[in-house]
């Protein structure tokens, strides 16, 4: 029953995956992209899904990379909920590089 469970949040996700690079490649608002994909990642967030929500907030990060200047408060935003998250794992290496 669990291996069932394990195989289908693998699916589910992989599915996930793939919804997601379509949306990218189909959206010309990438802005818009990155603010759901950060909306996705607090979702995560919230319910302690680390794991998921650093994925989505990564995914963010590199957009909003491409679309915002280097300064600019939405990749401040990702930087710091990256750390959190990290913080969060016990990643603590990782949370000081954010």
């Amino acid at each position: 029953m669990a291996q069932n469970n394990k195989l289908n949040n693998k699916r589910a996700e992989s599915n996930q995956q793939e919804a997601q690079s379509d949306l990218f490649i189909k959206c010309s608002n990438q802005k818009l992209v990155a603010k759901l994909l950060y909306k996705r990642g607090n979702f995560y967030f919230r319910s302690r899904d680390y794991y998921g929500a650093l994925r989505f907030y990564k995914d963010s990060l590199q957009i909003r990379y491409l679309v915002y200047p280097e300064n600019h408060i939405y990749i401040d935003k990702c930087i710091k909920k990256i750390g959190i998250c990290h913080n969060r794992l016990g990643e603590y290496k990782e949370a000081i590089e954010y």
